[in-house]
């Protein structure tokens, strides 16, 4: 089960990055950089070359996709009693105020990203990375709900019949961080001036080896090996001939349908860039009695006019006249359609000229979710097992309480102006929290409203409310918007507006006004129970512990205090 001495670690580290295997991805994951990056493209000596923007901008569309969407993590509470959905609310907190607890270390780090940065970026880029995720108490003496995200370039691991065995996370740093952080001096001699560093991690224990020394161990006691490995799409690892390079499929970057379109693309736009250039500087030929002269100036400079004295019988002109050939640009036109059809349509930047109508949208939406929905699954797994993992560990430890605060899953902010605070204790039960991410896609609204007005009509609607809002409409949480409906039909009603109105004007110490709108609330109210008396004879009427006191002639809560207004008038 994993390794125990530091040579057995690294030689293990060493061998995995050098199999068949990996050096196949590395080579991917390497030409991926070089694209996302934009890689000048070499079209060789004497010509121009040509390096188009498309994969960046791809690359980028899928990021700002992945990155704006919509995090919803709940519980579901249908079935649970008053007491369980108040220890849900805490599960709630405490997952969301974990994640952003991540966030918020990140911006006190140079160059670090944020938890959904570096997952968009691994996932759209790389095709998959790696997580460890740790709950444990600091040297602060605070509870440290850790989630570290790692490359997946730099990872290897081992597994068994029960899962992850080890994984391990190897990183450069220089070696004046070695001896600072670590006091290892690093080899002299090396040329990159760069120690490597091996973070591993089995079932038992913790490893860190800088510069191939063991420089920390610790037994975290979880039973497990907190490490998981996530890429993207559904493609499994399949056993064939050749089946060591079979790996190398697994988890495609944004790239992988354009890959080998980019060359094509720069290539053809290289060769038609040289054909203008030339056209503008074309090669001349001088045709003179023994074919030994030459021009002593460039007669293409636009600063001024060249004078070429010639004898009678001397020729000046182009050798020849450049141009690309007739399908040349039918072969641009395919291979930027092809490279549509593998990624974003050129619709999907904004670039139309007419309104689209609501079956292109929802085809423009189609064509889009096809292409961000392998990200975003992977993604909502990767947000689902820290849910699972930061509950169990947290959950079942002796742990000092975690301090959250953030958004939860109905928008609402907690931990603000003051910090909450969760304890072990609070979250405790088996929870298996709904993870969702919700990308904002083009949606047709004008269509959107009227089919859900349809579907509202008639008799016996042919939906019901909650299945128009959340299907139809969308909306996040339809048990929260329909609460909301029925607290605003509520604030609309002429009593409670006269309530509103009341306690204002006793809370700014305007009593003529407050005694005025309290002897029409009080005739509003009476005249309320009158009608109902009269609608419904047998009905009792309302008891007067459901009516506020100043309706019985009392006087409401804070109207002892108010008082008159001064002569001057102000308030």
């Amino acid at each position: 089960m994993g390794f125990n001495k530091t040579q057995e670690i690294v030689d293990a580290v060493d061998t995995f990055h050098k199999s068949t295997n990996c050096l196949n991805l590395r080579s991917r994951w390497e030409s991926d950089l070089d694209l996302y990056r934009l890689k000048p493209y070499n079209a060789g000596k004497g010509y121009y070359s040509y390096t188009s923007n498309s994969a960046r901008v791809i690359a980028d569309k899928g990021l700002s996709i992945v990155q704006g969407a919509k995090l919803l993590i709940r519980i579901p509470e249908e079935a649970l009693t008053q007491k369980e959905r108040e220890t849900a609310n805490n599960v709630e907190r405490f997952l969301y105020g974990s994640l952003n607890w991540n966030d918020e270390q990140a911006l006190y780090m140079p160059d670090k990203r944020t938890l959904r940065e570096l997952k968009a970026w691994y996932a759209i880029i790389r095709g998959g990375w790696a997580e460890r995720i740790y709950v444990y108490k600091g040297e602060d003496g605070k509870t440290h709900p850790e989630v570290a995200v790692w490359d997946v370039y730099n990872f290897s691991y081992g597994t068994d019949k029960k899962g992850m065995d080890w994984g391990a996370n190897s990183y450069k740093i220089t070696a004046e961080q070695a001896k600072s952080v670590w006091g290892v001096e690093a080899q002299t001699g090396t040329k990159t001036n760069l120690v490597t560093v091996i973070d591993y991690w089995d079932r038992e224990k913790n490893i860190i080896i800088v510069g191939g020394k063991e420089v920390y161990r610790n037994n975290h006691k979880l039973g497990y090996c907190p490490i998981f490995l996530f890429r993207l799409g559904s493609t499994p690892v399949t056993f064939q001939q050749n089946w060591q390079y079979s790996d190398s499929i697994v988890g495609e970057s944004i790239f992988a349908t354009n890959r080998n379109l980019f060359p094509l693309l720069n290539k053809t736009l290289s060769d038609l860039l040289t054909i203008v250039r030339r056209g503008v500087k074309t090669p001349l030929g001088y045709w003179s009695a023994d074919g030994s002269k030459t021009l002593d100036q460039d007669i293409y400079q636009v600063e001024k006019a060249a004078c070429i004295p010639l004898k009678q019988g001397e020729v000046l002109q182009p050798i020849l006249q450049e141009t690309m050939p007739a399908d040349s640009m039918n072969l641009v036109n395919i291979v930027v359609g092809e490279m549509q059809r593998g990624a974003w349509s050129h619709t999907t930047y904004g670039e139309v000229s007419t309104r689209l109508s609501g079956y292109a949208i929802s085809q423009l939406n189609a064509a889009m979710a096809t292409v961000i929905l392998p990200f975003i699954q992977a993604i909502e797994r990767s947000y689902l097992i820290d849910s699972l993992e930061l509950i169990k560990q947290f959950g079942k430890s002796s742990f000092p309480a975690v301090e959250v605060r953030g958004r939860n899953s109905k928008n609402q902010a907690f931990g603000y102006p003051k910090t909450v605070w969760i304890k072990p204790k609070d979250i405790s039960g088996s929870w298996h929290p709904e993870v969702r991410l919700e990308p904002t896609l083009p949606k047709d609204e004008p269509t959107k409203y009227e089919i859900a007005r349809m579907a509202r009509e008639g008799e016996i609607p042919l939906l019901s409310d909650q299945t128009i809002r959340s299907e139809i409409l969308g909306v996040q949480d339809p048990d929260l918007e329909d609460a909301i409906i029925d607290r605003e039909w509520a604030d609309k009603q002429l009593i409670n507006r006269m309530y509103d109105a009341y306690m204002q004007f006793v809370a700014e110490g305007d009593k003529p006004k407050a005694i005025n709108v309290l002897a029409a609330l009080r005739l509003a109210m009476m005249q309320g129970v009158s009608s109902q008396r009269r609608t419904n004879p047998q009905a009792p009427g309302l008891s007067s512990r459901t009516l506020p006191p100043e309706a019985m002639g009392g006087t409401p809560p804070g109207a002892a205090n108010a008082v008159a207004p001064p002569p001057t008038g102000e308030v």
